[in-house]
């Protein structure tokens, strides 16, 4: 793949993630709910904890899959990391559609 593939490819992702990420902001304020977006770079969890450790966050809430078995440890658990290491409470919601 060209270096310039690249640049292409992750300036399409982060625009992706703000259309996306944007319209479920939009939804929350219409709720009354204080919202922002904020997309950072790296692996998940840490990213995760470093902005939470900086805004002095009560609680992270992050959705999960539901993977078990073999799946899991190949894909890893971004959650179950974030429970064990996270500055504060972590509430995990399963997904209604489970993976396998």
């Amino acid at each position: 793949m060209p270096p310039e593939s690249y640049g292409e490819w992750e300036t399409h992702c982060r625009m992706e993630a703000e259309r996306n990420v944007g319209a479920l902001i939009g939804k929350a304020r219409k709720e009354g709910v204080h919202a922002h977006m904020l997309l950072r770079e790296g692996l998940a969890d840490d990213a995760i904890i470093e902005v939470a450790e900086r805004l002095g966050v009560d609680l992270i809430v992050i959705g999960t899959h539901g993977r078990r078995g073999v799946s899991r440890f190949f894909m890893g658990s971004v959650a179950g990391r974030l429970v064990s290491r996270a500055p504060c409470a972590v509430l995990t919601v399963r997904s209604s559609n489970r993976a396998a």
